[in-house]
């Protein structure tokens, strides 16, 4: 078969919204080739590892992970040893839109035990916050051996959609305290008018704004459709507050063009069971010079129970805009009580609530809900991590149990997979005064660092008599997570000074008993660091301190380290969805790998790797958080894309991953980020190829990119190709081709080429689930404030109905999401070969061309990179305070450029190219402002060592009239083995603006 003919047989399917108006070439020669190519994600980090690698773990296929996840080798056992010991709370539900105030009665035993408050929180879409507003009235009951409290609740935070009570832990006994009835009282009115999505607890994706036309339709926004399709599913909005009595929609109907089809009106007294309301009224008057008609509907009688109100939209039509909602206003929710005769009126409680029915003469009340267990724990803490036989007894510290960690091992290593275990969360009876923090774990200092040194050498004992010496050294060790993170430790006075000495001891004592057990040349240890943002004390301290510090267990200068890992989340799709600085002054990516690195290497630390222990996305476009910080759309599979690129471009070793499915780990559905993990792996060892990159985006908002690599033991070449837009909603393809040179069968005549796609219509339930969501009407209520768009679903969902339709449509997501591949052989034609996709809004390609030789060298035809610093996806890295300037484009002949944003800190851009052999670079500079500060250069051959280039020659041209220079710096020989260059600003000067670069090219 010749190429010609696959070419046409591998074009993707054409997807709606693409755009012949531009298209993207790449060309990979994998005779050009660099560093080797590292994973994407080889690590799963598990929070509970009691759940994830004991109970839940027993009964799995022992091949589940090299089956389905073969990218996984790594099982990251967080806060594994140590931190945290309680009882669960348990705790009651219940819906609450707007909550404004409420009270609560609860019964004590006061004549046994002190009462033991219970205590309130509020979820709302910025997540859970605790009701600390809390007046208290009690009075004596039951001959003065109860106590009645009344808790008055006030001030009540912001936006509720749900109002939780926690009962305490621990006490004489379980049936103590009792809780006798609720009342919650919400806002009376909410009048939305559609100006955004504040007021509103569900919506469907087909829903948009419109702010045209505001003078003609008297309204400065509206709610319209974003398809007109008939057989589609209807776009709807939901409400949703306690005791709702009535409703009033206004609407905007384009009469002149088409008949009036009305909205149509729902109510549920639980977001499960609907009945539609027949029993409007309305009034029309004409807008618009009489084209448009508003229309006002009232349904002044809503069923008593009413918690929430759907508006449908109508099907079909001649426009998606046309009707337009204009304004809600729902009337009601003045208060509601809860007498605790049985669950129907509260949205969830934990299995261990109960009845009392018993004496109900003596306390005034007939039914109250109590605990079935009064276990008792360390209040706040939410884990039991802590591994003794009593971890309550604090005049014993070496009651050692560590039968729970052997168990989650086994399990780990039976199913292929290398154990690292995070020490150094402090036992709470190592601590005087425990305090928990924000994770549920001890965040002080042990009182005596030798017996927590005691506890330590005995978990690395026990491991190695258990397992061997030989399986236990090639394990990884670590400490506490984010270790400058005062939610994680802290010293007892709070200080930045304080706190990094603890932790400094901590470590040098934690590794000291590691190779005490283990032997020095056996122990693989590091750190977790934040450093994408700045914590209580400066990381870069601890770096020096492992360097060149006095180790506080041995007294020798410096401590043994192998890695430093950091976190890094992007704040939500499209803030920034590329990988750059984040809202509330979070570092990039690049920044943040260089600012760890640069310091290891400036103390002679060459020897460490790098990598993310905890990432992904944060939040939602609407601030709701993300389950495990993963996406169940195809955006996360774009974005995947983007991150194994940029792993590979800054040295990154891998990102770690909360979950692998929707199940977590064992036997979900798998989501996109599952497939990218798989599909990264198979180019894991290659040698990474050149890829050389021209044409344009027909959108130039899309980041449409390669990476390649080859493997000449296997006679592999892979290559991946995807189109990441930062926003969600876009949606256009984009034209690709391919050409990959160089290359001759290993044998026989042809090569043979697979693909694999993973997009929208490609190995992906989630527009499917999509769809059967709005259709069966699941809301956002089910998921309690966590994002509807967290791959998790079903661990999310606390409605049973919804839950029980999620897992009758199982077969159908898991076939959907199956990830497949197509097979064909080309014969290559002068050495090369050529493809051509139409890839999809944040879809993804990936190729695998197997039979596949080199011919050629690395002194095959030079390629150039051209930046013309409209963005940075050219650039390597760059540091934080650069921007683009777009502004006097026609005064400088140059519609985008590079400049500082501040004066005092050194700004520089760094650019990969492999063998690059030359370069040049254009600067601008306000010469009628004051004389020219030169860019300087560098190169480097591994980004990490980098030596000054010194034999830039230029020449200078007048722009502006004659107020600015251009300056054409020209790089004619970089040294040889030169694979990276590196532009730096100057510093100081009159303004930041000056001077501004505009054009980078490197050829090799």
């Amino acid at each position: 078969m010749t190429a010609s003919v696959f070419i046409a047989a591998a074009v993707a399917v054409p997807v709606a919204g693409a755009s012949a108006a531009g298209s993207t070439s790449f060309t990979v020669d994998p005779a050009r080739r660099g560093s080797t190519v590292t994973t994407l994600s080889n690590t799963l980090t598990s929070w509970a590892y009691r759940d994830d690698w004991t109970s839940a773990a027993e009964g799995q296929p022992s091949n589940y992970f090299a089956t389905n996840y073969p990218s996984i080798t790594t099982a990251d056992l967080f806060s594994a040893t140590g931190g945290g010991y309680t009882s669960k709370a348990e705790t009651l539900t219940y819906l609450a839109s707007n909550m404004t105030g409420g009270s609560v009665t609860a019964l004590f035993q006061t004549s046994v035990e002190p009462a033991s408050d219970l205590k309130f929180w509020v979820t709302t879409t910025q997540g859970d916050r605790q009701v600390t507003s809390v007046a208290e009235s009690d009075t004596l009951i039951a001959g003065n051996a109860w106590t009645k409290r009344v808790y008055t609740l006030s001030a009540i935070p912001s936006g509720s959609t749900a109002f939780r009570i926690a009962f305490p832990t621990g006490g004489a006994n379980a049936y103590n305290p009792q809780l006798g009835s609720v009342s919650i009282t919400a806002a009376t009115n909410i009048t939305d008018t559609l100006d955004d999505w504040s007021k509103v607890s569900d919506h469907t994706k087909g829903l948009a704004f419109d702010t045209a036309n505001a003078g003609v339709l008297g309204d400065t926004s509206r709610l319209m459709r974003t398809v007109k399709d008939q057989y589609t599913p209807a776009e709807s909005i939901t409400y949703r507050s306690t005791g709702m009595s009535a409703i009033q929609a206004t609407a905007l109907f384009s009469s002149s063009q088409e008949n009036i089809d009305d909205l149509t009106f729902f109510a549920s007294p639980d977001n499960a069971t609907w009945t539609q309301l027949v029993n409007w009224t309305n009034v029309d008057s004409p807008i618009n010079s009489g084209l448009w008609t508003k229309r006002v509907y009232s349904l002044s009688s809503l069923p008593s129970g009413t918690n929430f109100v759907r508006v449908t939209f109508p099907t079909g039509g001649l426009n998606s805009w046309n009707p337009q909602l204009a304004k809600v206003v729902v009337t009601g929710g003045s208060s509601y009580t809860d007498d605790l005769s049985d669950w129907g009126a509260s949205y969830y409680h934990t299995s261990g609530l109960s009845f009392d029915t018993q004496n109900a003469a003596a306390l005034g009340d007939a039914s109250r809900a109590q605990r079935t267990n009064n276990y008792d724990g360390f209040p706040g803490a939410t884990t039991t991590r802590d591994l003794f036989k009593n971890p309550q007894d604090r005049n014993t510290l070496t009651d050692y149990d560590f039968s729970s960690l052997i168990t989650a091992v086994h399990n780990i290593i039976g199913q292929g997979l290398t154990p690292k275990i995070r020490l150094a969360n402090v036992p709470m009876k190592f601590t005087a005064v425990p305090v928990v923090g924000a994770f549920g774990t001890n965040i002080r200092p042990p009182d005596d660092y030798d017996a927590y040194y005691a506890y330590i050498k005995a978990i690395a004992d026990a491991m190695v008599a258990e397992f061997g010496i030989a399986q236990v050294k090639t394990w990884t060790w670590g400490m506490t997570p984010e270790i400058e993170n005062s939610s994680w430790f802290e010293a007892a006075d709070g200080t930045a000074a304080s706190t990094e000495t603890a932790f400094f001891r901590l470590y040098d004592y934690t590794v000291a008993a590691l190779q005490a057990s283990l032997g020095a040349a056996n122990v693989k240890v590091g750190v977790h660091m934040m450093n994408q943002t700045d914590g209580l004390w400066n990381p870069a301290d601890f770096i020096d301190h492992v360097a060149s510090g006095t180790n506080y267990k041995t007294g020798a200068t410096g401590t043994a380290i192998n890695y430093i890992d950091f976190s890094y989340y992007e704040g939500s799709p499209g803030n920034t969805g590329q990988l750059e600085t984040s809202a509330g002054g979070a570092r990039s990516l690049a920044v943040s790998i260089e600012r760890i690195r640069a310091r290891a290497l400036l103390d002679g630390l060459t020897g460490l790797t790098y990598g993310v222990a905890e990432g992904g996305i944060g939040f939602d476009q609407d601030s709701r958080f993300i389950s495990n910080n993963i996406l169940g759309s195809s955006y996360e599979g774009s974005f995947d894309a983007l991150v194994f690129k940029k792993l590979n471009d800054l040295g990154i070793r891998d990102w770690s991953r909360w979950a692998l499915n929707t199940e977590k780990i064992w036997g979900g559905v798998d989501g996109v980020s599952s497939h990218l993990d798989n599909l990264a792996q198979k180019m894991v060892g290659d040698a990474r190829a050149d890829v050389a990159r021209s044409g344009s985006a027909s959108d130039p908002s899309n980041i449409v990119d390669s990476m390649a690599g080859y493997n000449p033991a296997t006679n592999k070449i892979h290559v991946m190709e995807f189109n990441h837009n930062p926003s969600p909603s876009a949606s256009g393809a984009e034209s690709v081709s391919l050409t990959v040179k160089n290359i001759a069968p290993a044998s026989g005549s042809s090569v043979t080429v697979t693909k694999w796609v993973v997009d929208d219509t490609h190995a992906n339930f989630w527009p499917t689930w999509s769809a059967d969501r709005a259709s069966h009407g699941v809301s956002n209520v089910t998921y309690l404030g966590w994002s509807p768009q967290s791959l998790t679903v079903p661990s999310l969902m606390t409605v049973q109905a919804d839950k029980d339709y999620w897992y009758s449509r199982v077969p159908t997501y898991r076939s959907l999401a199956a990830l497949s591949s197509t097979s064909t052989t080309v014969v290559p034609s002068g050495g090369q070969i050529s493809l051509s996709d139409t890839v999809a809004q944040h879809g993804v390609v990936f190729y695998e061309i197997s039979n596949a030789t080199v011919v050629g060298s690395p002194t095959s035809t030079p390629t150039t990179l051209t930046d013309n610093l409209d963005n940075w996806y050219l650039a390597n890295t760059h540091t934080a305070g650069l921007s683009f300037d777009t502004s006097n484009a026609s005064a400088l002949g140059d519609t985008s450029r590079a400049m500082r944003t501040t004066r005092t800190d050194p700004q520089s851009i760094d650019y990969r190219k492999l063998g690059a052999t030359s370069a040049t670079v254009t600067g601008l500079f306000g010469t009628d402002q004051e004389t020219i500060a030169d860019f300087t250069f560098f190169t480097s051959a591994d980004g990490l060592t980098w030596s000054a280039y010194a034999g830039a020659s230029h020449a200078d041209s007048l722009i502006n009239s004659g107020n600015w220079t251009k300056r054409v710096y020209s790089l004619a020989a970089l040294p040889p083995g030169t694979n990276y260059l590196r532009v730096v600003f100057p510093t100081g000067g009159l303004n930041s603006w000056n001077p501004q670069l505009g054009q980078v090219t490197v050829t090799g």
